[in-house]
């Protein structure tokens, strides 16, 4: 029965080296002699020893030995150990055949033998349990790595999903900012819409149903004229305002010098405000700075001029039919911390009609408009507002004091640079060679 657990082991140790059908005869033939031996009395079975010997037990170790052979050929893990261990053991086994069939004068040898195949085997286990082990803790850092890995990709990726989610939210605040505007202008504008079209539709009606004489509809006709004038104006600049508030206009701001370039406007203005018996007078500003530098700003020259020529226009349009009057377009200059920073504070100062001081804070508002004005100089009320917006995207504002009777003084405060101005030139120029 030892044997056969022998054979068993060996077949369970390394299974893809042993034969798989010579096993169950090996088992059935001990089997029986075991059976055999447990009939009979000692003094019939002992003398089938030495068949037994020869026949079958050395049948057995001579197919383990075999077994552990092909398994150290193939380097199976343990199994050197274990064929040395087992070479030793069958050498004891085959000294003890020698010894029971007289060939050797002694015996005892396979205890020893066992005990050195059992230390091999020990071996050989404690081998295979260290490298497991080895092998647990190599598993375990790799898997510490794969986890810190997949932590790290889960940060980045719960950090990616939270950005996205708040541009997202910021998407749709500004969606909802948009469509506010967008519904607060059409409201606040509606009324300003509907009358010059009620007035064209009642004119028009007027004229075809024959109300108004012959002589009588051209007058009308140039009523209806001027109010789609006034209602082509109005939505142009609703359009405007709109795009502005909602950031759709995009502005190509560069770096200006500053006071040439309002030196050039008001010369370019002056030939239109003399049609309207005023005068427009450009005064150089103090200068703060060395004669080689020059006062630089970042502005969109069109979308600038556009709110200069505004209160050029509204200083026109209140001092008209006040006698000769005038507008100045002056500067001054307000230092920062840094000496080469600062703000520019241009200002439109006319000799108008002038603001009623209760008035002033509502200026820039939508559709505002001063009380008691003639009707002939009321445009879209929207000017002001849409100035206040050009310039809060030149990262400066626009403000307003006046008097009643004694005109208004509109001015704008603009963040410049005091640089030298050939160093920005050439500069540009670098540029736009690059650029080509």
């Amino acid at each position: 029965m030892t044997i056969i657990s022998l054979a068993a082991f060996v077949n369970k140790q390394y299974p893809q080296d042993g034969i798989v059908r010579i096993f169950p005869w090996f088992a059935a033939s001990l089997g029986a002699f075991a059976a055999f031996v447990l009939a009979t009395p000692a003094k019939i079975y002992t003398q089938y020893m030495v068949p037994y010997v020869i026949g079958l037990l050395l049948p057995v170790f001579l197919y383990v030995l075999y077994i552990y052979l092909r398994a150290a050929i193939r380097r199976r893990v343990g199994s050197p150990a274990n064929m040395i261990g087992f070479f030793g053991f069958f050498a004891t086994v085959i000294h003890e055949i020698l010894y029971y069939t007289g060939f050797v004068s002694f015996g005892g040898l396979v205890s020893y033998g066992l005990l050195f195949f059992l230390l091999t085997q020990l071996l050989n286990l404690s081998l295979m349990f260290t490298r497991a082990v080895t092998q647990s803790e190599l598993l375990s850092v790799e898997l510490t790595k794969v986890i810190e890995s997949q932590e790290e990709t889960i940060r980045q990726r719960t950090s990616s999903l939270q950005m996205l989610n708040v541009q997202l939210e910021q998407g749709n605040q500004e969606l909802l900012r948009i469509e506010h505007v967008r519904s607060n202008l059409l409201a606040e504008v509606y009324h300003d819409l509907s009358t010059p079209i009620t007035a064209i539709k009642g004119f028009s009606k007027a004229i075809m149903t024959h109300v108004i004489s012959k002589e009588e509809a051209p007058m009308y006709a140039n009523r209806i004229y001027e109010r789609s004038l006034m209602l082509e104006k109005l939505i142009d600049n609703v359009i405007e305002l709109s795009q502005l508030k909602t950031g759709e206009v995009r502005f190509q701001l560069e770096q200006v010098p500053i006071v040439p370039y309002l030196r050039q406007l008001s010369q370019r203005y002056a030939a239109e405000t003399s049609t309207h018996n005023m005068t427009l007078i450009w005064e150089e500003p103090d200068c703060a700075w060395p004669a080689e530098k020059q006062l630089f700003a970042a502005i969109d020259r069109f979308k600038f001029e556009r709110v200069v020529a505004n209160l050029i226009s509204n200083a026109v349009k209140y001092s008209e039919g006040e006698g000769e009057g005038f507008i100045r377009i002056w500067s001054e200059m307000r230092l920062s911390n840094r000496s080469d920073e600062g703000h520019l504070i241009i200002h439109v100062t006319d000799t108008g009609t002038g603001i009623p001081e209760s008035e002033l804070p509502h200026i820039f508002k939508r559709q505002y408009r001063i009380p008691g004005v003639q009707a002939s100089k009321k445009g879209s009320g929207l000017g002001l507002a849409i100035c206040q917006e050009i310039m809060t995207h030149h990262q400066g504002e626009i403000s307003v004091s006046s008097e009643l009777g004694q005109g208004s003084d509109f001015y704008m405060t603009l963040p410049v640079t005091i640089r030298d101005a050939a160093a920005v030139i050439d500069r540009d120029a670098k540029g736009e060679e690059h650029g080509n």
